[in-house]
């Protein structure tokens, strides 16, 4: 932080009552002046006239006029915003105007969701690429953003895709307060999918990352399709579990064998901090197969392997080689 020996002084005297503090500020040399960093008025009536671009476009526009000016984009961004603000807000409200606007837009379909206590939501379909793709769509994928506006909104999106490439078809925007009940936003979730389900019958793969919420609407929707978990979600995960300096959780292995009996449920973890209780014994598990018999090298083999040495060794390396059979 560049700094100025204005000789000054900041002198703040409390009294004992408390009920108010005496501030004193003073310098003794003035300080350099402030750079103005204002939007200037004919910098505003270029962004006006500009308002067809987008905020980037319209910074380089201004670079190229003043190459020496002082301005950053995100002031142009914050212009520009204010002035074209009425092309999308409808209402001091922010969820009422996006609601108008989806009612206006004729490529969206509006999906009506059951009230939710604690629970503001909106939700919509892509009408052209629902519509269109229709039964076309066989691979579904769910993902979603935190804190999308000041608001703290999250918004769902839902994706297919169709001949190597990722189409929108539905987003669901919601923002759970503390009354919201448990299952919420999976009930919220569930009506969105309902919905598309009604353009798109075909998914049979379903997509997601670990949360719950995505994992059991997509069970409970489409409890035909297979679900898997995004495989960068998968990789990010484990990373996570495997740098934590943490105890494993306890693992009992009955409880995976009764949903899904090829489990081995007499399995534990090799370090475990307690003593392993064995609740089944080795009777209650699919048996192993019993070995085969040993079977030799067969004779094609052993010849490449005899022609091998010879390429590649001494000219008695098969007789080498021999020995080294006879000695095993």
């Amino acid at each position: 932080m560049k700094r100025f020996g204005c000789r000054g002084g900041l002198n703040i005297s409390i009294p004992d009552t408390g009920t108010y503090a005496r501030v004193a500020i003073y310098h003794a040399l003035a300080h350099d002046a402030y750079c103005n960093i204002e939007v200037s008025c004919d910098v505003k009536a270029f962004i006006a006239e500009k308002r067809h671009l987008t905020p980037s476009a319209i910074f380089l526009e201004l670079l190229k006029r003043d190459p020496t000016t002082e301005l950053e984009q995100w002031q142009i961004a914050h212009h520009w915003a204010s002035i074209c603000q009425d092309q999308w807000r409808r209402s001091d409200d922010q969820v009422e105007s996006a609601r108008k606007i989806i009612a206006e837009h004729p490529d969206a379909i509006p999906i009506e969701l059951d009230g939710e206590l604690g629970v503001t939501a909106l939700a919509f379909l892509v009408k052209e690429c629902a519509e269109s793709l229709n039964t076309g769509v066989v691979e579904l994928a769910m993902d979603s953003t935190w804190k999308t506006n000041k608001l703290g909104f999250e918004t769902y999106g839902l994706v297919g895709e169709v001949n190597g490439q990722a189409a929108p078809l539905g987003f669901l925007i919601t923002s759970l307060g503390a009354l919201a009940e448990s299952g919420a936003k999976t009930r919220l979730l569930r009506s969105v999918m309902r919905a598309l389900r009604v353009h798109c019958p075909n998914v049979r793969f379903t997509l997601s990352d670990k949360d719950a919420s995505e994992i059991n609407a997509c069970h409970e929707e489409l409890p035909d399709s297979k679900h898997q978990l995004c495989y960068w979600h998968a990789i990010r995960y484990l990373e996570q579990r495997l740098a934590e300096d943490t105890p494993p959780a306890a693992y009992d292995g009955r409880v995976p064998h009764g949903e899904f009996a090829f489990v081995d449920p007499t399995w534990g973890p090799s370090v475990d901090n307690g003593h392993v209780v064995e609740a089944f014994t080795a009777d209650d598990a699919d048996p192993a197969p019993a070995p085969g018999p040993f079977k030799p090298v067969i004779e094609e083999q052993e010849t490449d392997m005899k022609h091998d040495w010879l390429d590649y060794q001494k000219p008695d390396a098969l007789r080498n080689m021999e020995k080294e059979q006879r000695t095993l």
